[in-house]
């Protein structure tokens, strides 16, 4: 008798007749629909992505810092560090430089005398990317075992140049030309520039160059009225 009184109700429950469900659906749309699209637009929505709730919104709006006017980037305080000489560039020119006023403060037993070369690549030689043919007497000069085989850090990256060939290029084909005496590469190497200058830069740090890379110099600072 008890089990009759329980089921009765579920079954008239869920029987409900189509008629009145609809009204009831038509009154919620008309209440609370407004309301729940209200809070759609204001409150990110989420999906369901192979198993994953993502949220969706939109990027927010971008907000820049004020300018003013009286700013000055050279009036703030920045770092700064005494140096005896300041070499701004690290290719082939700056780094021999470098090397060069290293090597005569350390011949005169001044140690302590700084050489501090400035690169804006990332990495020495970064900026550096062609081929050359260089005249070794120049180099010879400056690291006279550049080449030999008794040192560990030589320079490896080089092939010696063999002969030299000139030719006038027309439409279709070439036509061989006598080479000017000047342009005689006997004796030169081949090498990259980029493998070149990575080289001296190592070299410049052994003997004591600050080499800082990854730092641009844009104007030079000093005192109108001694130069200083």
């Amino acid at each position: 008798m008890n089990s009759k009184n329980i089921i009765l109700p579920l079954a008239r429950r869920s029987f409900t007749p189509l008629s009145r469900s609809l009204r009831i659906v038509a009154r919620w749309q008309s209440q609370y629909a407004p309301a729940r699209r209200r809070c759609l637009v204001g409150k990110p929505r989420s999906i369901d992505i192979a198993g994953q709730k993502r949220a969706l919104s939109t990027t927010p709006r971008r907000r820049f810092a004020d300018v003013e006017e009286s700013l000055d980037p050279r009036l703030q305080y920045r770092e700064s560090d005494e140096v005896d000489v300041c070499i701004v560039g690290g290719g082939p020119a700056g780094l021999s430089a470098a090397i060069r006023l290293k090597q005569l403060a350390n011949e005169a037993g001044k140690e302590d005398f700084r050489v501090l070369l400035l690169e804006k690549a990332g990495q020495i030689g970064d900026h550096i990317l062609s081929g050359n043919v260089i005249e070794p007497s120049a180099i010879d000069e400056l690291l006279p075992d550049w080449l030999s085989e008794d040192n560990p850090s030589r320079f490896e990256h080089v092939t010696a140049a063999t002969g030299d060939k000139m030719r006038f290029l027309t439409k279709n084909g070439s036509i061989p030309i006598p080479a000017p005496p000047q342009m005689n590469n006997h004796g030169n190497y081949i090498i990259s520039l980029n493998q070149f200058c990575k080289w001296l830069g190592e070299r410049a740090e052994e003997v004591g160059v600050e080499v800082y890379p990854g730092f641009a110099a844009s104007e030079v600072l000093y005192k109108p009225l001694d130069g200083s």
